[in-house]
């Protein structure tokens, strides 16, 4: 496969073609699939560079990174914030797990719960968590 080649290699395929060795010798020559050997040309004639073409795949960010600024600041504010507040607050049209994911892997903050001293209280908190600090 073409994407798993390093730069020296496909440097080496496109020094070889402009030598004017032909695909099928640079294959021969080089112990590579023939294929890849023709993508990576068709890649450098097509683009003038051997750097892979840029992937979409992947998970894209949901909440830019003004918006997450904006949760930091809100949660450093009121500590006991809630997640449909903040999502109220910055009218963000992201489901509430989204928001949760992105405060804990963004900005390493977990939501802890901590007991009061009165019988039956619960109060949650956010705090940066343990192995970020």
């Amino acid at each position: 496969m073409a994407a798993n080649l390093d730069k020296r290699t496909r440097e080496n395929i496109i020094s070889l073609y402009q030598e004017g060795k032909t695909g099928y010798a640079i294959h021969k020559q080089l112990m590579l699939c023939r294929s890849t050997v023709y993508s990576i040309i068709k890649l450098y004639n097509e683009t003038g560079s051997v750097e892979p073409r840029p992937s979409d795949v992947g998970a894209k960010l949901t909440i830019s990174d003004e918006k997450l600024a904006e949760i930091k600041k809100l949660i450093d504010d009121e500590p006991s914030i809630s997640i449909g507040k903040i999502k109220e607050n910055l009218q963000l049209d992201v489901s509430e797990t989204t928001i949760i994911n992105a405060i804990k892997s963004r900005l390493n903050y977990t939501y802890k719960k901590k007991r009061s001293y009165q019988k039956g209280s619960l109060t949650k908190t956010w705090q940066k968590s343990a192995k970020s600090m």
